[in-house]
């Protein structure tokens, strides 16, 4: 059986809540980014198992921080995999890979900066989806030049990345799938030199812990955990949903999404959806020449504000946290030993 290439610390880190939307981290519509940028969101919340998963994940870290962690870390990517495709007999230059365009930047996940709980705000944007800042990346189909033969980069690749999916995965329309009894350490040891830097990097860094053998039972127990405080309507979610019905929004079981791995709350997801169904019509639609858009973000308008009215009627955000807090203790007490050691190894990593 092959699963997905995929990890997730979303939730159990309780503050890196990922942007997944490109452009919608930080950003805003690039005409009234004053206006926005002048509201903060509120802090985030701290929980009891971020005394534990703060080092590995970076929750407690700024933007700015995660930032130039990130930097730093890609700077070490960088010389580990130029250093191992030198050894190998390759010239590496990181900005111009034989036969591969990068298609914009990466970088670390960002906690979300959005002031939902500003109603001022919240009344110009909603949540932020319809209004985000659309800025493409444009590829003009030129790939880096490169004197290298058809068998001369196909190695030079295999040097790179490993041997291609198909020789010990399964290629679909997501990406490579991998059995699932693999762990990332060994998926790592598949991909060539760069496998080989990140295998490093994760042995240098507190993050690795998360990928170790020593820790893969806690871990699998974190996620359990997430999954499973995700998929219980807690009595908070019914009373937000019951609000919602009142006031014309009905057909909302719950606020949160179960999915562990999405950003999106459900009723940011209905928007989400909505959106895609209009941006990828014909003639490149956009929120200045798209009525269907501009109908759009007035939806998304209103159901925000009944959504942040609903959360307030409710004590939504207060009766969650406490429900949360006394899971993750529970969740501590029960694995106390296992979440020092993972702290103590942390703070030795530094």
């Amino acid at each position: 059986m092959l699963s997905k290439f995929r990890w997730s610390f979303g939730f159990a880190t309780s503050v890196a809540l990922t942007v997944l939307l490109t452009g919608c981290a930080n950003g805003v519509n690039s005409d009234d980014g004053a206006a926005a940028s002048s509201v903060t969101a509120t802090p985030a919340q701290r929980f009891p198992l971020d005394e534990y998963l703060d080092s590995i994940v970076g929750t407690h870290l700024s933007n700015e921080a995660r930032i130039q962690q990130w930097e730093q870390q890609n700077q070490r990517r960088i010389e580990l995999v130029t250093q191992c495709m030198h050894d190998a007999g390759f010239e590496y230059d990181d900005n111009n890979i034989p036969g591969l365009v990068r298609f914009g930047g990466t970088g670390p996940e960002l906690a979300d900066s959005r002031p939902l709980d500003n109603r001022n705000w919240v009344s110009q944007y909603g949540y932020q989806i319809v209004s985000r800042d659309r800025t493409s990346i444009d590829f003009d189909g030129v790939f880096p030049e490169h004197d290298l033969t058809e068998t001369e980069l196909a190695a030079f690749h295999r040097t790179l990345s490993g041997p291609p999916c198909e020789e010990w995965g399964e290629v679909d329309r997501i990406g490579c799938s991998t059995p699932t009894d693999w762990t990332r350490r060994e998926i790592a040891e598949m991909q060539g030199c760069e496998g080989q830097a990140q295998l490093q990097i994760w042995d240098e860094s507190p993050t690795g812990l998360s990928y170790s053998d020593e820790f893969a039972s806690l871990f699998e127990a974190i996620e359990y955990f997430q999954v499973e405080f995700r998929r219980v309507i807690g009595d908070e979610e019914i009373d937000w949903a019951a609000c919602m019905a009142n006031n014309g929004h009905p057909g909302f079981e719950r606020r949160e999404n179960e999915d562990v791995f999405s950003f999106w709350s459900l009723p940011e997801r209905q928007i989400v959806d909505a959106d895609w169904s209009i941006v990828t019509r014909p003639g490149n639609p956009t929120l200045a020449n798209s009525p269907a858009l501009q109908e759009l973000l007035e939806q998304e308008i209103n159901l925000a504000l009944a959504d942040l009215d609903c959360r307030t009627a409710v004590d939504y955000r207060a009766r969650q946290t406490a429900r949360r807090i006394a899971a993750e203790t529970q969740f501590i007490n029960d694995h106390q030993p296992e979440l020092a050691a993972l702290r103590d190894a942390a703070e030795q990593r530094g």
